[in-house]
């Protein structure tokens, strides 16, 4: 007459995972209200609530296009597709998407939000001199050529993982190949630290960037006899090991801990959160084993840490020559054995057999989520006392209603990531922009997390400077949003060693740079783009120097309402009040400017932020324009995207 749930809860029927709680504790007389209340619940409404987005407000076909145009390739849309998408909506953003993933700046962009993920970009490490006697070959070089030398060979190494997802998806192969690949990839540089130079050919030998896969030869020390290196993707990458290193009393652990979340979803340290009592497990000859504190982890997680064992602390290649530990479990990956002949090629196995588990699939839709959503997927909430608790599960389960068609389609399609992006980008959790009206609290609490507003990076934001007005930002002759002494780590960036999370939300600091970006830009292109040789004229193809209001109310409108479109990307009328404010805004400027310069109080001459032709500002409307660009990009709709 007891139920097992709670019987094992408080570690009986030999519950694997021990006494959880006590038969007298809250948590127990709570699981035990649970389980009268569902065994007579009605049927749960279905997860799919065709209402959801009932009263959306969805972007236009214009907005839709520039939001995505700027998210995969960094620019913005060209006439042409725009004509197209206007003419046939479906066919255009259809054609856009194949356009867009198919540009260099697409496959930079994944690199950039994959390296968000894996963090291998700042990984320094030293290959195995008795395999690799030519791994400092820049030593040789001429004194003039050494530096370049160097650091271009430190730079294959770091950007190798990064160059394999660019060149798996640069030509259209299963995103399996991220675990399984037979291969590894090498700039000219590394070709030559790996002695592999006359295996691969390059378009440019001095250009850093330009990678190739390659087959590397087997090393003296392999343990198995074929003639080449067991590649297997990341799984046998050398920066990817080297930045998640290994200890002789850690035995790979952290590396399995990383492989899961990386691959399965799965966060180790979930399955026990409290992490057990250590005074209970002392007394066990072999608490791996015996003590349930530890099993309940330890049973997932060794498996896949002993299917490391050949490449050492460090991540160098260097099998054990007595095999692996006797005292934890044996190699293998969910409850499947590793035999003595595979653990020759111990991580081409993992590899092969983690492609099959469907959660590897979710688990790379929720790396795209991330790439595009700049979040991550929403997890079951666990305050059960907040008042916003059951919309909460409902939001939960909507999207994860959602990612589940994503990834029946991924696997169906071939694990084609690029069809899974342009199937993520067309949903409505991507298209939302807002709602017709206010929701109620509750409303708001299940929508939360639908949309796909985010703070810009640092990148991204420096990406979208140029795509807007044509010119990036410099001070002292560096971009100060991608230079790590100025604004980089500042804005939220990260180096992928110390700082490995992104800031998502605005900080005092960061609005700070957002004025002095507001500010810049508006003071130097009011001038440039209204200079008389401006071509083109991005920002002013309505208006000149010369039109002031009273004389060019008509041209100066709808030079504003371009404006709020190039700028903020919001598609919106003549009489919208942000147009009707930002006018405002320049004739009011331009009123107290005329009237500063006749009482003597303001100069003519541009002293600041002039052009070359374009010194003379006697109608000051050069400065209010100025004022109104500021005005615009200070706005939230620039700085997020």
């Amino acid at each position: 007459g007891r139920s097992k749930l709670v019987l094992k809860a408080i570690g009986e029927l030999g519950h694997g995972g021990g006494v959880r709680y006590e038969e007298d504790s809250p948590q127990i007389d709570a699981l035990k209200a649970f389980i009268d209340e569902a065994a007579s619940a009605p049927a749960c409404p279905p997860t799919q609530d065709p209402s959801l987005f009932e009263g959306a407000v969805w972007l236009s076909p214009r907005e839709f296009a520039r939001k995505v145009s700027l998210g995969l390739a960094g620019r913005l849309p060209k006439d042409d597709e725009l004509a197209a998408i206007a003419q046939d909506e479906d066919a255009g953003i259809e054609a856009l998407l194949d356009t867009l993933t198919s540009e260099d700046a697409f496959y930079e962009r994944m690199a950039e939000g994959f390296n968000d993920i894996f963090l291998t970009n700042g990984t320094t490490f030293n290959l195995r001199s008795e395999d690799y006697p030519d791994q400092y070959w820049y030593n040789r070089v001429p004194e003039e050529q050494k530096q370049d030398s160097r650091e271009g060979t430190q730079y294959g190494h770091r950007r190798a993982p990064m160059a394999l997802i660019k060149h798996i998806l640069r030509n259209d192969l299963p995103f399996t190949e991220v675990l399984t690949a037979p291969y590894m990839m090498v700039n000219a540089y590394t070709a030559r630290a790996y002695g592999v130079q006359d295996r691969v050919s390059f378009v440019d030998p001095t250009d850093w960037d330009e990678f190739v896969p390659v087959v590397l030869p087997a090393t003296s020390n392999a343990v198995y006899d074929g003639p080449d290196f067991p590649h297997s993707g990341l799984l046998t990458s050398y920066n990817y090991l080297a930045r998640y290193p290994s200890s002789s009393t850690n035995r790979n652990r952290q590396r399995a801990r990383v492989f899961f979340r990386h691959f399965l979803d799965i966060d180790i340290m979930e399955i026990s959160p409290g992490g057990g009592d250590p005074t209970k497990v002392v007394d066990y000859p072999n608490p791996i084993y015996d003590a349930p504190e530890c099993y309940v982890c330890h049973v997932k997680m060794d498996p896949v840490a002993g299917a490391f064992q050949n490449f050492q602390e460090a991540g160098k290649y260097d099998p054990p020559r007595d095999g692996w530990f006797t005292d934890s479990f044996s190699p293998g990956f969910e409850g499947q054995s590793m035999s003595l002949e595979e653990s020759k090629r111990a991580l081409v196995w993992l590899g092969q057999q983690t492609i099959k588990d469907r959660r590897f699939a979710q688990t790379m839709v929720s790396h795209a989520y991330f790439i595009m959503m700049g979040r991550r997927t929403l997890l079951m909430p666990r305050d059960f006392d907040s008042p916003d608790f059951q919309a909460r599960v409902r939001a939960f389960e909507h999207q994860r209603a959602w990612l589940t068609e994503l990834t029946d389609a991924f696997i169906a399609n071939g694990f084609d990531f690029k069809v899974l992006l342009k199937d993520l980008i067309r949903s409505p959790f991507y298209r939302l922009a807002t709602l017709e009206q206010a929701p109620s609290s509750e409303r708001a609490a299940v929508l939360f997390d639908a949309g796909s507003a985010r703070l810009l990076s640092p990148e991204q934001l420096n990406r979208k400077l140029l795509a807007v007005f044509g010119a990036q930002w410099s001070i002292s002759g560096a971009n100060p949003l991608l230079s790590s002494g100025q604004f980089l780590y500042l804005y939220g960036g990260i180096d992928s060693v110390r700082l490995t999370k992104r800031l998502e939300d605005p900080n005092g600091v960061i609005g700070s740079i957002q004025n002095l970006v507001a500010n810049e830009y508006g003071c130097r292109q009011a001038a440039k783009q209204l200079s008389p040789q401006a071509q083109p004229r991005l920002l002013f193809p309505y208006v000149d120097a010369t039109d002031v209001p009273g004389a060019s109310d008509d041209a100066i409108a709808r030079n504003v309402q371009h404006l709020v479109w190039r700028i903020q990307g919001r598609e919106v009328q003549l009489d919208h009040p942000e147009v009707r404010r930002a006018v405002e805004l320049f004739e009011e400027v331009q009123a107290d400017g005329v009237e500063a310069i006749a009482a003597g109080e303001e100069p003519t001459r541009l002293y600041y932020c002039s052009a070359a032709d374009l010194q003379q500002d006697p109608d000051y409307t050069v400065r209010a324009w100025r004022a109104v660009l500021t005005y615009l990009i200070s706005d939230y709709h620039f700085f997020y995207e």
